[in-house]
């Protein structure tokens, strides 16, 4: 399924195997090393490229289209609009990702289709719920998991470590956290978790500050090996946030050692780089209960990860189930649904019982029961892919118990027969899975027919525009192999990298390979002066507003603290922290509504902080509501209108 967040829905086609990281204590498979079995064979070019042909229909309800990955042009025909690449092909070094932009909010919607005797039912489900108290679950651990190996370097280490700081800065006092980061190795901030408090917080964002993308290599296994043999504290849930751009090659005891502790603890996850293993990213999210964001190069790393922020506090909708009434085979069969966000739900009715014209969906969400009721719509029309979207979220559903399973003869006869049912659904519904491939046989009369033996030609793949993860660490990437495309024969990259380390001459195609060549960000100056002023947040609450933010803002830091010093109240209080607190609030909901999802949750620690003093205080300036007065304060200062004049 599409990934989709408000308004936007975002079309993902990985095109690239980037290499994996093989760590030195994996056992080889049937005598053959993992490497070898996981990466395929690399070159630096290929003698074929990727053409994409996409037609998206109801044009009229799509404002926007773009793609971060790629140049595409895009053309209007009736109802739909047509998009392709504006070259005739492309090279298969990244994978295609297209956002399309809606011009409303999707809606809660079902209908079902028949195909032959068969029934499927898809279900879309928005749910939004008014939040009283955002932190109301405040009995969280978080630990953050950066990612600081080589291919980390640059722009992708300076803005994870900023989202993470804004995201330490939005945190509940009642809450406890940790910060680790890895590479080749591991290292942790705090022995073990610790409360947030201010001193806390001020070592954290201390450490993050030094944080550099200089640990080699990308062993993610290790890390969270030591997570979870941590003890977690008696109806603590703890999540783990981890940001990553690397490859790894244990795949599958990772998502086995993830799955295993999805009772207590969630992995969010934030995949970035040309060619992320989306696969892995998402399966880890999925099977713990998590979510998950992808980033392309060019993307800012901090509005993802604050998506998440909303998430981890407050967002899911627990034991989320649909009162279905008839037996139905049910996709995914526990579903991860989040307040505000779409998630759909496939069902395929069994028995051939008939399809009632509503649904009750119901959850639980802060401690009170939520229902929704949705209307079946009957759909009609062969091109309809309902049943094959349920196969496909079946077939995946059941590779991940797979992946998962290990251990007794019982265990393997489970998966035995999980991969049967994998295998007969990816042959009935034509979807693809991990235990089937298909063929494409092309028939020629008796005259054209070949007589000669067959021939086994390995086709290399491109390596990944801007994968250089084996310059900076370790040479745990020797498996992979690199085809050289002027002379066909096979190299070790390892071979290249050590000579590039050591300064021997190497072959130019081969450096410019793994040449790191970041594209600039393609942010907006508006999004820069938010993070900006988020990150200003203290950890009790309340902002503190610094000169250069002052400036951005468009006031005089001088005024505003002769106005500080004029606020009169019925208690002691900081009043240059009320100012700053109380404008910045103003200035959000104003100046930057169209960010809202990513503010509001990490500013309601603030909120509060401000409604609490105000209360206590009944501040004033004047004899005017300090509130009040702000807002005229800021409209004479025509503040509002000052971030596109900076943006222009």
């Amino acid at each position: 399924m599409l990934d989709t967040y408000g308004q936007e829905v975002r079309f993902f086609l990985p095109t690239t195997i980037s290499p994996r990281y093989v760590p030195d204590n994996m056992d080889d498979e049937g005598g053959i090393f993992v490497g070898d079995i996981v990466n395929p064979v690399y070159a630096d070019t290929v003698p074929y490229g990727l053409n994409v042909y996409l037609e998206i229909h109801g044009r009229r309800g799509v404002s926007a289209i773009n793609s971060p990955s790629h140049s595409i042009i895009t053309q209007f025909d009736g109802d739909s609009v047509k998009v392709e690449f504006s070259a005739q092909t492309v090279a298969m070094d990244r994978d295609f990702v297209l956002d399309i932009t809606y011009t409303e909010e999707f809606q809660n919607r079902a209908f079902y289709w028949t195909r032959g005797d068969e029934k499927f039912i898809q279900i879309d489900f928005v749910p939004s719920l008014k939040v009283l108290n955002n932190h109301a679950d405040s009995s969280k651990e978080i630990i953050f998991v950066l990612d600081c190996s080589g291919s980390m370097n640059g722009s992708s280490i300076k803005e994870a470590k900023q989202a993470l700081i804004i995201f330490l800065k939005g945190m509940d006092a009642s809450m406890r956290f940790n910060v680790y980061r890895f590479g080749s190795t591991f290292e942790k901030l705090f022995e073990m978790s610790k409360p947030y408090t201010q001193g806390n917080l001020e070592t954290a964002v201390n450490y993050l500050s030094g944080v550099q993308a200089d640990l080699g290599g990308t062993e993610l296994l290790a890390p969270l090996l030591a997570i979870y043999q941590d003890v977690i504290e008696q109806d603590n849930h703890r999540n783990i946030i981890l940001i990553t751009d690397g490859q790894v090659g244990n795949e599958t005891k990772i998502s086995s050692l993830v799955q295993g502790h999805s009772q207590t603890t969630s992995l969010f996850t934030v995949g970035i780089g040309y060619g992320p293993n989306e696969y892995l990213i998402k399966l880890l999210a999925r099977s713990s209960g998590g979510a998950s964001e992808c980033i392309v190069p060019g993307e800012r790393i901090e509005p993802k990860v604050l998506r998440l922020f909303r998430k981890v506090m407050s967002g899911k909708i627990n034991n989320c189930s649909v009162q279905w009434g008839f037996e139905v085979d049910q996709i995914p069969s526990m579903p991860i649904v989040y307040n505000g966000e779409a998630i759909s739900i496939f069902a395929k009715v069994l028995n051939g019982t008939a399809v009632p014209n509503t649904l009750v969906i119901a959850g639980d969400f802060m401690n009170s029961r939520q229902e929704w009721v949705v209307s079946i719509k009957p759909v009609v029309g062969t091109d309809t892919p309902v049943s094959l979207l349920w196969a496909r979220g079946k077939i995946e559903e059941l590779e991940g118990g797979v992946a998962s399973a290990s251990g007794s003869k019982q265990v393997e006869r489970k998966e035995r027969d999980t991969k049967e049912a994998i295998i007969a659904l990816s042959k009935e519904y034509g979807v693809l899975s991990k235990e089937t491939s298909y063929v494409v046989v092309e028939k020629r009369p008796d005259a054209q027919g070949g007589t000669g033996d067959l021939v086994f030609r390995k086709i290399p793949v491109m390596l990944t525009k801007d994968w250089h993860g084996g310059l900076r660490g370790p040479t745990k990437y020797s498996a992979t192999r690199l085809l050289m495309m002027d002379s066909g024969h096979e190299v070790d990259v390892c071979h290249y990298i050590t000579a590039i380390k050591e300064g021997i001459n190497c072959p130019n195609s081969i450096i410019e390979a793994h040449r790191m060549s970041r594209r600039p960000s393609a942010t907006t100056k508006k999004q820069e002066l938010l993070l900006s002023i988020l990150a200003l947040q203290r950890g009790e609450g309340g902002f503190e507003l610094d000169r250069a933010a002052v400036k951005v803002i468009g006031l005089s830091y001088a005024n505003l603290e002769e106005c500080a010093a004029k606020i009169v109240g019925q208690g002691k209080t900081d009043n240059w922290v009320l100012l700053s607190t109380v404008i910045v609030l103003y200035v959000l909901k104003k100046e930057f509504s169209d960010m809202r999802a990513m503010w509001y949750g990490v500013i309601q620690k603030s909120q509060k902080w401000y409604e609490a003093e105000a209360s206590r205080v009944k501040p004033s300036i004047d004899g005017i509501d300090l509130l009040e007065w702000a807002s005229h304060y800021i409209e004479q200062n025509k503040v509002i209108g000052t971030v596109e004049k900076h943006e222009a």
